[in-house]
């Protein structure tokens, strides 16, 4: 008999997400070789078989985050999903990639994988749900109605195989008109939608450009005033501190509490190299300290008070979580894992629709549609 709630992993991760000082999202980035070269990234540019971590290496800086406190896994390549480049043992990213989620996954954790989406099809999502992946993000890098169609494609694949798709946009200045579109055209397709002020920081997942792409303060409004109708029906991943509070920090001028451990980073070199966020580095590898130790504060607190500020959106949220604003994208998430895709489609297109009184579709229009037909499955589907 299914539990309701089924409690070790999304439980553990909720203890993290409501402590004061939470460990709630650790990044793992792993090989960085990728079958793209984007302008605002330098990531591929590092990419080095016989430097980069071996699988079991990397599942020695999951162990370590887990031991830390960290319940909340995102992994990030380069393209972790690509066939055609491999490790220095020989795998494919693809399958270092599963493997990473099968050990994560056993140690307990919530797993996200980002990938462009050029090598999405039924297999691989076959193979990711069976690992145990929780969410798969598609990170959308054109600009053309083809490449959206593509992502979208890709995306609503993911949701039909039980796995909750979110499709992220780098928000930069000449994309304030599309990106409201595009996040009602996920929302209608049963798509989460998330976005990120594009960084400059530089050295990191960030490139310094000639001229800055940085959206203005009223460019932001604009963008985050559209999307906050869709975040209260369950289609935007981005929390509401985000959308509200960004714009507080023109030209990205934020920074994080350094006495706080909410975001870490690790890449995947070695060991593993510990980092406060992809742009500020430590000298300390994964196994050499611990986050409670002075030497770790001490390192942090200086660094962070000597860098450039950003706004990094994983940063931010981390450190500013609201977990009653995101209820509505659980729902929306859990009932994705519970085979429901064509409830919340249609949850999405009301959400773009015009209708004012909608403040949580996901509630109301499963009572107003009297659904009572769709597949059972618990509240919660995690385990």
């Amino acid at each position: 008999m299914k539990e309701v709630f089924n409690v070790p992993r999304p439980l553990s991760a909720l203890k993290e997400v409501l402590s004061p000082n939470g460990k709630r999202l650790a990044l793992l980035e792993g090989p960085s070789g990728c079958n793209r070269s984007c302008s605002y990234c330098t990531v591929p540019q590092r990419w080095n078989a016989e430097k980069a971590s071996t699988l079991e290496q990397t599942f020695g800086q999951i162990d370590w985050l887990y031991n830390q406190g960290f319940r909340v896994l995102q992994y990030v390549g380069g393209e972790p999903l690509t066939p055609f480049i491999k490790t220095k043992e020989g795998l494919s990213f693809q399958q270092h990639t599963l493997e990473v989620v099968r050990h994560a996954r056993k140690k307990g954790m919530l797993i996200n994988v980002t990938t462009n989406g050029d090598y999405v099809d039924k297999s691989i999502l076959e193979k990711l749900k069976e690992a145990g992946i929780d969410t798969l993000t598609f990170s959308l890098h054109s600009n053309s109605e083809a490449g959206l169609r593509k992502i979208i494609k890709g995306a609503r694949m993911a949701a039909e195989a039980k796995i909750p798709p979110i499709v992220s946009v780098v928000f930069t200045s000449d994309r304030t008109d599309a990106i409201p579109e595009i996040a009602e055209r996920c929302a209608e397709n049963g798509i989460i939608f998330a976005t990120t002020i594009v960084q400059e920081y530089g050295g990191g997942f960030s490139a310094v450009p000639v001229e800055s792409k940085i959206p203005t303060v009223d460019q932001q409004r604009k963008v985050f005033e559209r999307l906050r109708k869709l975040k209260q029906a369950g289609f935007i991943r981005n929390n509401i501190n985000y959308l509200e509070h960004a714009t507080d920090f023109p030209n990205n001028s934020w920074k994080c509490d350094p006495n706080k451990d909410s975001f870490i980073s690790v890449q995947g070199e070695g060991q593993g190299k510990i980092s406060v966020c992809s742009e500020v580095h430590t000298g300390f590898k994964v196994g050499e300290i611990n986050l409670k130790d002075k030497e770790w504060r001490k390192e942090k607190q200086d660094l962070v008070h000597n860098c450039g500020n950003c706004l990094y959106s994983c940063t931010f949220e981390s450190q500013n979580p609201d977990l009653v604003g995101d209820f509505a994208v659980l729902s929306v998430m859990s009932h994705i894992r519970a085979g429901n895709v064509d409830a919340v489609r249609s949850l999405g297109e009301r959400a773009v629709g015009p209708d004012p009184r909608i403040t949580n579709p996901v509630l109301v229009f499963l009572v107003k549609n009297k659904i009572t037909k769709m597949k059972q499955g618990p509240l919660w589907t995690w385990k």
